[in-house]
């Protein structure tokens, strides 16, 4: 939010940011960090340097299952 580009996390303000946090992680033999709800982002990030990964959050879980499980009970009506 800080950088002006609230929940743009493919903004080049963020990633750029993002990138410079990674290195200066790498260069002090620190683990760099970062929670996002897409896998592929988070691949994305891994593949960059980051070492400590969150993915989602118990609401988002919830959310995930109970629209499946909304889904699978319209397929069967």
């Amino acid at each position: 939010m800080s950088l002006g580009v609230p929940g743009e996390t493919g903004h080049p303000k963020v990633v750029g940011a993002i990138e410079t946090v990674i290195a200066a992680t790498q260069r002090h033999n620190l683990a760099a960090g970062i929670h996002m709800g897409s896998v592929e982002k988070l691949q994305g990030w891994m593949a960059k340097g980051m070492r400590l990964i969150m993915y989602s959050s118990d609401l988002g879980f919830l959310l995930e299952a109970g629209a499946a499980g909304l889904e699978r009970l319209r397929a069967t009506g």
